[in-house]
């Protein structure tokens, strides 16, 4: 029994023991945050929204617009509302001064950024398109920008040529042209895919994709006299500095040029790149940020969840950097922290920002490159796989917007110190013609995404949709364990099947998968034996060519019937209410549900040939096949004793499972031969 503290004790304890209160202060401490009352309480309501996973795994969409209004009321509790003044054609024209004062070549001579204006009839929903235009005839292959690296928007210092003389290892620079990939074609190291452009058809602005990095050693007197001078005003050195620091961001190019553009937009017109800034869209339509009314027109397609998984991402780093900007022992400098002030640091500011970056970045060879050599762009290489390559913003070449054709534009390194993006024209361009360039070869999926628009033509075999086959459940059939077990799918029946590319071509994982399914007794048996060369055999029984045709037809159906309704009358209700975003969607939808009906329309026109693959063999798996075809067989009706097969089925399952523990690759065939043998005939007696 321990000590009691003696009265006296007690009473001066209470004493020294401060009064409470009679009013809470205007500022109060919770936890280690220093917050207004109303912005703790909000950050406190957005974080619970955002972290409420049975919510975001029952419904997206709810927890999405729960999320999406927790966020408004934090804006609204840190201070007047997030307002950008749209930009005009006296913006593009101080940005084309601004570019040509600063050594871009082609500025105004060559080209003029043309601002246009919404339609009348109010479909452009506010939208600012922009674009670049030829202000005199531009040839095949002749130079249009030249964007020095001193213009280029990074966060972290770029790669240029070294000084002095040609020196050992720079042969290998000029060789890396032909090793290079795309720079906004292609995921960036932290698997964001970059994009490039505002988001509305036609009148978009964006970039393109980056061939290479070359070494010119020849370059005119009057390029390799001085080194370009980087523009006047403040880059937010200690912005930058943090942002290289800090592990989330480092690790994260998009979301670290992102924070970046915020700050140097919230500096205002001491920043640096103030003119290029002033000349961005104030509203970008990128299908992240639209309002939940309108995702959930998104919800027949599996890019849904998708969205909703980034879109929930994106918020979970916003609320980690407000914590880290405003949490008094973050290791932010004082002069980062004051960039982004906690009433402008908000939601609606940060997805801005966000926008910018997603829809105009590209990687560019970095400083760090080690020696005046780099690895092949993109990565570093073996293990060091995204190293020395920085997300950017290119002004004046972000402007053009997307046309299908060749890849034209190359980073250049150029003596002494310096460096430019060099783009040519991918066609001729006559006067007052509009300048395109190809953003690259990447799924029409990713342009929706990420750029906020649906190209057209879409890229044939980078656009996809998936296709389900329809699977039985271990009830109906007893055997399906093993013949998941043929497409190596582990655990419990679920999605099975592949693609379908543009022009209704199928994989061969998804032509696999079906003719897995629809093995009978004797082929199940035959094709465990097999072991890997399977296929081959099943493909010949015109009887299970039929079943499988069955079902990639099934599948189809299905996934057609998700639509509901023909595009034609999707696009109706889309431009009845939600403008512009809606009729966006409804495009996505429209190109989805057309990439499934021409599959079926392939699949109806299949004809079986007796003794011969009726579906192609694929090589590789979802490669793209082409089927020569015509009209199958129905499948055969499921046979009754459910509560048989169910028994089996388990058996089955189990026997299988512990014949792979014991036995080598030839026994657990013969294992499971056996246990189908016996499965499914006593399934079916």
């Amino acid at each position: 029994m321990g000590r009691r503290r003696p009265p006296a004790a007690k009473t001066r304890a209470a004493a020294k023991k401060p009064a409470a209160p009679t009013s809470p202060p205007a500022t109060q401490r919770r936890g280690a945050l220093r917050l207004p009352r109303a912005v703790a309480a909000a950050l406190f309501a957005a974080s619970a929204a955002v972290d409420d996973t049975a919510a975001w795994e029952s419904n997206g969409l709810a927890a999405a617009a729960a999320m999406t209004d927790a966020l408004a009321s934090l804006a609204d509790a840190q201070g007047p509302a997030w307002a950008r003044r749209p930009r005009s054609q006296a913006d593009l024209n101080g940005l084309t001064a601004w570019l040509s004062a600063g050594g871009v070549a082609g500025a105004g001579e060559v080209w003029s950024l043309v601002a246009e204006d919404p339609p009348a009839d109010g479909e452009g929903d506010n939208m600012e398109g922009g674009k670049l235009v030829a202000a005199r005839g531009i040839g095949e292959g002749e130079l249009v920008i030249r964007v020095p690296h001193t213009l280029v928007v990074s966060v972290v210092d770029l790669m240029v040529a070294p000084d002095g003389e040609e020196s050992e290892g720079e042969e290998d620079l000029a060789e890396a042209t032909s090793l290079v990939g795309g720079g906004k074609g292609e995921l960036d190291p932290a698997g964001v895919p970059p994009a490039n452009v505002d988001g509305v058809p036609d009148q978009n602005d964006g970039g393109g994709t980056i061939d290479g990095v070359a070494d010119v050693a020849g370059a005119a007197p009057e390029e390799k006299a001085v080194p370009p001078s980087p523009p006047p005003g403040d880059t937010l050195p200690a912005v930058r500095a943090w942002i290289q620091s800090d592990p989330v961001l480092a690790a994260q190019p998009s979301m670290a040029l992102a924070v970046y553009v915020l700050a140097l937009e919230l500096a205002g017109d001491r920043t640096a790149y103030a003119p290029y800034l002033r000349a961005l869209p104030s509203v970008i339509p990128l299908p992240l940020f639209f309002p939940p009314s309108v995702l959930s027109r998104l919800s027949p397609s599996a890019l849904l969840p998708t969205l909703l998984r980034h879109l929930r991402t994106l918020a979970k780093h916003f609320l980690y950097l407000l914590t880290l900007l405003t949490h008094p022992a973050a290791p932010v400098p004082p002069d980062a922290a004051a960039a982004l002030p906690l009433e402008r640091f908000t939601w609606p500011a940060f997805c801005w920002a966000v926008a910018v970056a997603f829809t105009r970045q590209n990687a560019l060879p970095t400083a760090d490159g080690g020696g005046g050599r780099r690895p092949p762009y993109g990565g570093g290489g073996g293990d060091d796989e995204g190293a020395h390559t920085a997300m950017t913003l290119i002004p004046g070449w972000d402007m053009c917007n997307h046309a299908d054709g060749p890849a034209t534009t190359a980073y250049v390194l150029r003596r002494p110190s310096s460096a430019a993006v060099e783009c040519s024209a991918m066609k001729a361009f006559e006067a007052g013609e509009e300048v395109t360039i190809f953003y690259g070869h990447r799924p029409a999926a990713d342009f929706f995404l990420h750029s906020g628009f649906v190209p057209a033509p879409p890229p044939p075999l980078a656009s996809a949709v998936p296709l389900d086959v329809p699977l039985p459940t271990v009830v109906e059939d007893p055997a399906l364990p093993l013949k998941l077990r043929l497409l190596s799918s582990g655990g419990p029946p679920g999605a099975v099947g592949g693609e379908v590319h543009v022009g209704g071509t199928l994989t061969s994982s998804a032509v696999t998968a079906a003719r897995a399914v629809a093995l009978d007794r004797p082929g199940l048996a035959a094709a465990l034996r097999a072991g890997a060369s399977w296929e081959r055999g099943a493909a010949v029984v015109t009887a299970n060519e039929a079943r499988a045709l069955a079902l990639l037809r099934a599948g189809l159906r299905n996934a057609v019937e998700r639509y509901g309704y023909p595009p034609v009358v999707a696009a109706v209700r889309a431009d009845a209410g939600g403008g512009a975003a809606a009729r966006l969607v409804a495009e996505m939808l429209a190109l989805e549900r057309r990439m499934y009906t021409d599959a079926a329309a392939i699949l109806d026109a299949v004809v079986l040939a007796e003794g011969k693959p009726t579906l192609p063999l694929g090589a590789a798996a979802d490669t793209p096949l082409a089927l020569e075809g015509c009209a199958g067989r129905e499948e055969e009706a499921p046979v009754d004793g459910e509560d048989a097969r169910a028994e089996l089925s388990e058996r089955a399952s189990n026997e299988v499972a512990g014949s792979a523990r014991s036995a080598d690759a030839t026994g657990v065939a013969d294992a499971a031969d056996a246990v189908v043998d016996v499965a499914v005939g006593q399934a079916t007696q």
